[in-house]
């Protein structure tokens, strides 16, 4: 089976397993710690073995091995007598040892690495896992050379599989994450990928996946991008700014969607020649460099553009160019995007310009459609970012009154038939994905809408002027009647205003116990568990998991909100949602305190 099907089995298991039970990220990040481990051979532990490395390695130099009282989950071994690891963003190198092999071939990788005096910061955890053993290496010579001593010293047979998320080389699984965990990042989307196809009605995929992601990167490198602290910010990244947080967080979203377009191929990022000065990379960057140029020296000169060697596809690439010019020249720089990411993802002739004949041009080529289907998201944003007659029109940018007018009268039609057609959660989901991704397969085809918003030279600038919260509050002004919940759902939304209304008033009381702010504390929780983060909610008698289990990160509001409409509070944005509930919260709690 290749990484492709592998990466879908895996997202349909998910999908199913929703079905049963509320996904969190830990959960999530849990299945992926066992990924390939048989059933019976998880949680087995390996923490015998930590006073053993200890006494091995006591006498040897350039081996540091202890255990840290404050992180006594891992045995560590490292050598980094100058501090330097961190200058740049190391390369991190997954072993998935078994058990049974575990002090044999700890032993045999420490070793080498200290007979060649490898700067390195490295971990074993105490149970079995798929990343079970984790090296952190300063740069690519130094990789190379511990990787090929693994895939060559070490037998596949002594390892599990690592999964198929991470970039593969040999044996061994590959990322890097700086200060941060690429499966905890992963992990959180995944729980917000299977909670929005579950109000799509769709089948989870590796395809699907992709184009996920694909957007989420292009939402990280755009003004959108201060979303992703309240989404992914959790306390354990209370040490990074809001800028590092942001920077590491696209460093390994670029390295996810990298990893999904190119699944089926082996081999690592060689990415410290894409840092700026101060060690990230650049924000603007959609692509790295292959890790291994030999090997790969085609992709990378195909993804980068820098090579004169695509002769097969020379013809294809012009005219795409052309387009770009001619289009840009139009429209401005984001709206080419949006049109011919539109014709690249669903063959949409219509995005093509007739200038020049262009639109014929490509109707008429048997092989321009798979070429521009070849690139990435990315790759083909780079490209309109490279050969823009302009980055954006005065016009596009300037919008007069009657744009404005007519703009809105679209998404009055838009915001109709699609709440009319999905109700209003789905339709709100849909189109404000479009407004942060500006993916035109988000807007319906009933009534030629989508042909609308594609053949307009502004909306996609009007639409990127508003806030979540203003077309929140815009839609709401057009949502039809709401239908009568049947007894059943109305019984089930009284259960999930009960659980939810009890969790917030254990984890209010708990934050006051810990000497903190119980209104932040429940308007954290709020907003974390609406990106599918459950970890401000208190553990107390279960809460956390009671809300994990009985409500989706999109319910969050809709619950929060229909308490409270139910108390007499007056609702008029979303923003009323979080400020107003933990007042609510706090007058339940303060009450029961004074009654005692």
């Amino acid at each position: 089976m290749d990484k492709t099907s592998k990466i879908d089995k895996f997202l349909k298991e998910l999908q199913e397993l929703s079905k049963e039970t509320r996904l969190s990220p830990d959960r999530i990040y849990t299945i992926l710690s066992y990924y390939s481990i048989p059933y019976d051979e998880q949680n087995i532990s390996i923490e015998n073995y930590f006073d053993r490395f200890i006494n091995n390695f006591r006498n040897v130099p350039n081996a540091n091995v202890f255990v840290d009282d404050n992180w006594s989950y891992f045995c560590q071994f490292t050598n980094d007598p100058t501090g330097s690891m961190y200058n740049t963003n190391p390369i991190k190198i997954y072993i998935p040892l078994r058990k049974e092999h575990v002090e044999e071939n700890v032993n045999k990788i420490v070793m080498f690495m200290a007979k060649n005096n490898i700067v390195h910061r490295s971990k074993l955890a105490k149970k079995v896992r798929v990343d079970d053993l984790v090296l952190r290496v300063r740069d690519k010579n130094d990789a190379d050379k511990v990787i090929n001593y693994i895939n060559n010293t070490i037998p596949k047979e002594d390892l599990y599989e690592c999964n198929p998320f991470c970039i593969s080389e040999g044996n061994v699984g590959l990322t890097m994450d700086r200060y941060m965990s690429y499966n905890d990042i992963l992990s959180k989307y995944l729980c917000f990928y299977i909670s929005s196809i579950y109000y799509k009605n769709e089948v989870a995929s590796y395809e699907n996946f992709k184009t996920f992601m694909q957007a989420h990167l292009r939402a990280l490198i755009s003004k959108q991008a201060k979303n992703y602290i309240l989404r992914f910010k959790s306390p354990e990244d209370h040490h990074l700014s809001d800028e590092e947080f942001l920077a590491n967080v696209k460093e390994i979203t670029t390295l996810i969607v990298r990893n999904l377009e190119q699944a089926n191929k082996e081999y690592m990022y060689q990415l410290h020649s894409e840092l700026n000065k101060d060690g990230y990379f650049d924000e603007e960057a959609a692509y790295y460099s292959p890790y291994n140029r030999n090997s790969y020296i085609n992709y990378n000169a195909s993804v980068n553009e820098k090579s004169n060697n695509i002769s097969s596809n020379n013809k294809d690439r012009n005219l795409l160019i052309e387009i770009i010019k001619i289009t840009s020249k139009k429209y401005g720089s984001e709206k080419t995007k949006e049109l011919l990411n539109g014709y690249r993802e669903e063959n949409y002739i219509k995005a093509i310009t007739r200038t020049n004949n262009l639109r014929e041009q490509v109707a008429s080529s048997s092989t321009f459609y798979n070429y521009i289907t070849n690139l990435s998201t990315d790759e083909l944003n780079e490209m309109i970012d490279k050969y823009s007659e302009q980055k954006e029109t005065e016009y596009s940018m300037q919008s007069s009154p009657e744009d404005n007018e007519r703009n809105e009268k679209l998404l009055i039609s838009i915001a109709e038939t699609m709440i009319k057609k999905y109700g209003f959660e789905k339709a709100f989901y849909y189109i404000n994905s479009y407004r942060e991704s500006f993916n035109i397969n988000d807007i319906t085809r009933d009534n030629d809408l989508r042909n609308k918003v594609a053949l307009s030279y502004t909306f996609h600038t009007y639409m990127a002027s508003m806030s979540k919260e203003e077309l929140f509050d815009f839609l709401r002004r057009y949502s039809q009647p709401k239908e009568k919940l049947t007894q059943e759902d109305e019984q089930k939304y009284i259960e999930k205003e009960f659980i939810l209304e009890e969790a917030s008033k254990l984890t209010y009381n708990s934050a006051l116990e810990q000497g903190k702010d119980g209104k932040k504390q429940i308007f954290s929780a709020l907003m974390q568990a609406e990106g599918g983060n459950f970890d401000r909610f208190t553990k107390t008698n279960g809460a956390r998991e009671a809300v994990i289990n009985n409500i989706s990160p999109f319910e969050i509001q809709k619950i929060a909100r229909m308490t409270l409409e139910k108390n007499g509070y007056t609702i008029k944005q979303k923003r009323d949602i979080y400020k107003l509930y933990p007042t609510y919260i706090e007058y339940l709690c303060e009450s029961k305190n004074k009654i005692k």
